[in-house]
């Protein structure tokens, strides 16, 4: 499903938290957040947490509160924060921004801190994860109350690159992330089955055609094979007759009238575009050409 990105809060005030067209007061330096952070928060549990990858959006009440936190496998984050403006709708912000995370834990309880490209503490958040449901509160700008985001299904992204590092689920076709509306969205591409003139389907399943080989005829789901329907062989009837010619279904559909009589077919052709039935001795339809179509495999 494909839906805009969820946009930002804009409340009447003044921010201390981002950088405002007002001119309001800039993050802290780098040195004396990272400084604090390196002495309160000295325990890592590692930068990465599978369980945590992915795109968690809630609904923000108070400035400062996150209504969607993207966190990515290669240790990238990009979130959108609640933000406050001193007169909407003038611009305030950015609401949105990237970064990297690192998670760290202090005696019992787990924290993870979002910093900007320049090594510039942005957040710190408690948090617990139950499943799908992220609960976190903001503990750098004071006591925090407890939040929750659940996981989405509509993954965030600003470049399909950003899909792909969100341990997402592609399903069972060959295919690749694209980015549609700030939403990942994966499309299907055709696969070797496909390029081959096949259809992927149930295995027992192919009654009006012929399996491929399973090495160059490749379906991405173990599950299926190959189907692939061949052209009907032409067969030349009426001989002797000014009737004569090529026919297929028994006679009730002509070609083209030719003299048959005694030739043989054989399937060729340089590609698959241009494979068909040619006849070996006597007329073709054009030239030796009876008729074009997928007659091998």
């Amino acid at each position: 499903m494909i839906r805009p990105s969820i946009g930002f809060l804009v409340i009447a005030s003044v921010l201390s938290l981002a950088g405002c067209a007002d001119g309001t007061t800039p993050a802290p330096s780098p040195s004396s957040e990272l400084a604090h952070a390196e002495e309160s928060f000295s325990s890592s549990v590692g930068t990465i947490d599978p369980e945590l990858i992915g795109t968690f959006r809630g609904e923000a009440v108070q400035i400062g509160e996150l209504t969607l936190l993207a966190l990515k496998t290669d240790g990238t984050f990009h979130y959108g924060m609640a933000i406050l403006c001193a007169s909407p709708p003038a611009p305030c912000g950015p609401a949105d921004e990237d970064g990297f995370y690192k998670l760290v834990q202090r005696q019992k309880s787990r924290f993870i801190e979002l910093y900007n490209m320049k090594g510039i503490l942005r957040a710190r958040f408690e948090y617990m994860l139950g499943g799908d449901t992220l609960r976190m509160r903001r503990t750098d700008t004071g006591g925090g109350q407890w939040r929750s985001m659940i996981r989405s299904e509509d993954a965030w992204c600003a470049l399909p690159s950003d899909c792909g590092v969100q341990n997402l689920n592609e399903g069972t076709c060959a295919g690749a992330w694209d980015c549609v509306w700030g939403v990942c969205d994966y499309r299907c591409s055709l696969n070797a089955c496909e390029v081959m003139g096949g259809r992927c389907q149930t295995k027992g399943g192919c009654s009006q055609g012929a399996v491929g080989d399973a090495h160059d005829y490749v379906c991405k789901d173990g599950g299926l094979e190959c189907c692939v329907k061949l052209a009907e062989e032409p067969a030349c009837m009426f001989q002797g007759s000014t009737q004569e010619g090529w026919y297929l279904s028994d006679g009730e559909e002509r070609l083209c009238l030719a003299k048959c009589a005694g030739a043989s077919l054989r399937c060729a052709g340089p590609s698959i575009t241009s494979e068909g039935y040619y006849a070996v001795q006597g007329e073709g339809c054009d030239g030796s050409l009876v008729m074009r179509g997928r007659c091998s495999l």
